[in-house]
């Protein structure tokens, strides 16, 4: 990740706007830590009121809480959430694609005169992605990937946001009924609508990395089979003369 880039459009899109709600978040849970200590401080009140104090804040911690988000969801949190459950429903695609990969691999290794052993690392080692690179610019590659994953993990990052603000404004309401400064009533149909438009949100950015995710590997497949098909066998479909 380039941090110097982050106000690409790529990047703005999947780090610095799920960063922004993330700050904002930050900034909740230390108003209440604070207010738990001390009594109300009005943290929120005071840096709204200073704009040009909260721009320099937000700006920075935006980026780097971002980018933080973008790690926590690629060191395990995409995988819980979005790829395993994919990969359940898409076993026959998946069984499919890893045939594919092999059989690309294979006839790779066909055209090197390699022993057994170095045949089975060559087998278990060698990305046959990768073989694409010498027919596709990197740059068309990365656009196949990029053109959904940076908006898989915008989605991503964002959810990992909402959940993670969500504590915050939760508690922030039942200290604004504890102080008598909210009825009951509209305290818990304040709660409900909020869990109402979290759960909406979260379904929709689910759904929707989950289609990204479904269609730039079946892209790439498609890539993949299509450079195979007319580079490794002498632009040629597979099985001509």
């Amino acid at each position: 990740m380039n941090l110097f880039g982050a106000f690409g459009f790529g990047s703005l899109i999947k780090t610095f706007l799920p960063g922004l709600l993330f700050f904002f978040a930050f900034l909740g849970y230390i108003e209440i830590f604070l207010y738990l200590v001390h009594g109300y401080t009005g943290l929120y009140a005071y840096l709204f009121s200073k704009p040009v104090l909260l721009t320099a804040i937000a700006i920075p911690a935006s980026v780097i809480l971002g980018a933080t988000l973008n790690s926590i969801v690629f060191s395990g949190f995409s995988e819980w959430i979005l790829e395993k459950r994919h990969k359940a429903e898409c076993s026959d695609f998946y069984d499919f694609r890893r045939r594919m990969f092999s059989k690309v691999t294979q006839t790779a290794a066909d055209q090197f005169t390699l022993g057994d052993e170095d045949r089975n690392a060559f087998m278990t080692h060698v990305d046959p992605r990768y073989f694409l690179l010498h027919r596709r610019s990197l740059e068309n590659i990365m656009y196949l990937r990029e053109s959904y994953w940076y908006y898989m993990e915008f989605q991503l990052n964002t959810l990992m946001a909402l959940w993670i603000g969500l504590p915050a404004i939760l508690v922030a309401l039942v200290i604004v009924m504890r102080e008598s400064l909210l009825g009951l009533q509209a305290g818990i149909a304040s709660m409900a609508l909020i869990l109402l438009v979290y759960t909406g949100f979260s379904r929709l950015f689910l759904t929707s990395a989950r289609d990204n995710l479904d269609a730039h590997r079946k892209k790439e497949l498609s890539l993949l089979i299509g450079t195979a098909c007319f580079e490794l066998y002498n632009d040629k479909p597979a099985g001509k003369s």
